[in-house]
């Protein structure tokens, strides 16, 4: 979450914004603040000027009427003495302790010793012809207590606003990355067994040109799959021909050929089991199981064994194989258990049992042998392609590594899974398939369309 593209995104646009409106509210304080100043300079300018005029002219008592009752004014001598005041400070001592020069200059001050006095004043102070010094005092509580709502309003209505912005951002990025997460669900669904799909194109053009740009690797990728899929089944379907034709001249020649031809026959007995497993390795990672049908496994069951018992010893148990549907092709299905049973025979001491039954939403399968086991570390190393846990034994028996790992691939395929339990003693491999739906019956070419 914390890491998530639509988070980061987020934050920091909301960050940006944080940023934006906090110095929107300082840039509106400074601009406010200002403009409030300068109209309470400008009438205090004003006031001084009249009052200094006055007292230029010799009118002191008309300058000591100048302004209002917010307005205090005040004019003193060269010595301090105040000369001239207006009515609310008449009688008082000199309330300001700076020197006017002859310019108007600008002062802030606090309360001064009058009735009703203001919290905050704003003096112009100006210098007349005789020496003496204007004072006019403005009061300034409206200008902060103006600022002081405004500093109120922003403290409550930025956090409110950054708020609905941020979720606001958040939805609108969640929206935009949208297409984005379609494109990973449409990518996540294609297989290696359904190299075929595409990626639709979304609207937004940056978008669009990401999903041509994978469409066109899917293409490269599905070229090259392709041409090694062919390669392979090409070269199985080749060499079955030599194999067969060097086996039947060996057991001609066989009558007056030394003992070692038996060899001879093993050995090409194996490479044919190879291209055998070759091929249908190709074929299983061509099967698409969107195009399976209904298969019954407990018949796909009972087949193999009874073909495996008539070339093996081993007791086969099938006692607990129950009906059971599961939907995919009957072919691979087919090797599947085969792969399974002949192993388990091969590994086995005396008894393969074999259990098949309907759990839930799931067939499950399950073959299990008396044999000396699998280690838990080699459980998942079994199911890859051309793994031999005992090179001897297999090679004894003609496996080349390749039976599990086209049990594994035939199970994903399928969209199932497989895994292997101790059997004390012995091995269980243990497979789930899903149980299949009714649907309407395939025609027979789709049955039979990918045998292996």
């Amino acid at each position: 979450m914390l890491r998530s593209l639509r988070f980061r995104l987020a934050t920091l646009s909301t960050v940006i914004i944080a940023v934006a409106l906090v110095a929107a509210g300082v840039l509106l304080h400074a601009q406010l603040g200002a403009s409030l100043l300068s109209s309470i300079d400008d009438s205090a300018s004003s006031e001084a000027f009249a009052a200094a005029s006055d007292v230029n002219a010799g009118r002191l008592a008309a300058a000591g009427n100048v302004g209002d009752e917010d307005t205090v004014v005040q004019i003193v001598d060269r010595f301090g003495v105040p000369i001239a005041s207006s009515r609310n400070i008449r009688g008082q001592i000199s309330a300001f302790s700076f020197r006017a020069t002859p310019g108007v200059t600008f002062h802030n001050t606090a309360r001064l010793p009058i009735r009703q006095s203001a919290d905050f004043y704003r003096v112009a102070a100006i210098g007349t012809r005789s020496g003496d010094s204007v004072y006019v005092a403005v009061a300034s509580d409206d200008r902060h207590d103006t600022l002081q709502s405004l500093d109120s309003a922003l403290l409550v209505g930025i956090p409110i606003v950054l708020v609905m912005l941020a979720l606001a951002a958040w939805f609108a990025i969640g929206r935009a990355l949208r297409p984005v997460e379609r494109l990973r669900r449409q990518a996540e669904a294609i297989s290696e067994t359904a190299l075929d799909r595409r990626l639709a194109a979304p609207s937004t053009t940056e978008l669009r040109i990401l999903a041509d740009t994978l469409n066109d690797l899917l293409d490269r990728v599905d070229h090259a799959v392709t041409r090694q899929r062919e390669f392979v089944a090409d070269a199985a379907h080749e060499l079955r021909s030599p194999l067969a034709s060097l086996r039947t001249q060996i057991e001609v020649g066989d009558r007056d050929a030394p003992p070692d031809s038996r060899e001879l026959i093993r050995q090409v007995d194996r490479l044919s089991r190879l291209v055998d497993d070759l091929l249908a390795l190709a074929k299983v990672d061509e099967a698409d199981p969107s195009q399976g049908v209904a298969v019954d496994l407990d018949d796909v069951v009972l087949e193999c064994v009874a073909d495996i018992r008539t070339r093996s010893a081993v007791q086969i148990d099938v006692s607990a194989v129950s009906a059971a549907q599961t939907t995919g092709h009957r072919s691979a299905l087919e090797r599947l258990v085969r792969n399974l049973i002949q192993n388990a025979v091969q590994h086995a001491t005396t008894r393969v049992a074999v259990t098949l039954a309907t759990r839930g939403h799931e067939v499950e399968l399950v073959v299990a042998d008396d044999g000396p086991g699998i280690p838990p570390a080699d459980r998942q190393r079994v199911f890859e392609r051309f793994t031999r846990l005992d090179s001897s034994r297999d090679r004894a028996s003609g496996g080349v590594g390749l039976g599990l790992a086209i049990a594994a691939e035939v199970v994903a395929a399928h969209d199932g899974e497989i895994d292997i339990h101790d059997n004390a003693p012995g091995a269980a491999f243990v497979v789930r398939l899903p149980a299949a739906v009714p649907t309407p019956l395939r025609s027979a070419q789709q049955v039979d369309g990918v045998p292996v």
